[in-house]
């Protein structure tokens, strides 16, 4: 992934708020920032495994940076829920607006 493809996720996310909630509220801007770091840190993160690999191959230990590297992903994965950008969180969501039925229940109730 490069610096091109987080824009272009952080712009996607972006657009997708909008159109599903009309604008892109000031408290969702945090999450948005912490996605793009996010985002970047499991790219570096990444290149140094690559780079210097996954084990020491003088001391046969792990790279300590895979434990950093799963956290990150973990809150990767966290944010995009957060946020509604997988397609999942999606349907999801559309279930729950779908499901949303309270003034019916109550004219069932008072039928």
């Amino acid at each position: 992934m490069k610096q091109e493809d987080i824009k272009l996720i952080i712009e996607n996310t972006i657009s997708h708020l909008e159109e599903e909630y009309g604008e892109v509220k000031p408290e969702w801007k945090v999450q948005l920032e912490l996605l793009e770091d996010t985002l970047q840190m499991v790219v570096n993160l990444q290149e140094e495994i690559k780079k210097n690999g996954i084990f020491n191959p003088t001391t046969f230990k792990k790279n300590p940076l895979i434990n950093s590297l799963k956290d990150y992903q973990t809150l990767l994965l966290k944010l995009s829920q957060k946020l509604g950008c997988s397609p999942y969180d999606i349907s999801k969501i559309k279930k729950l607006n779908e499901d949303d039925s309270t003034e019916d229940f109550i004219d069932s109730l008072t039928e």
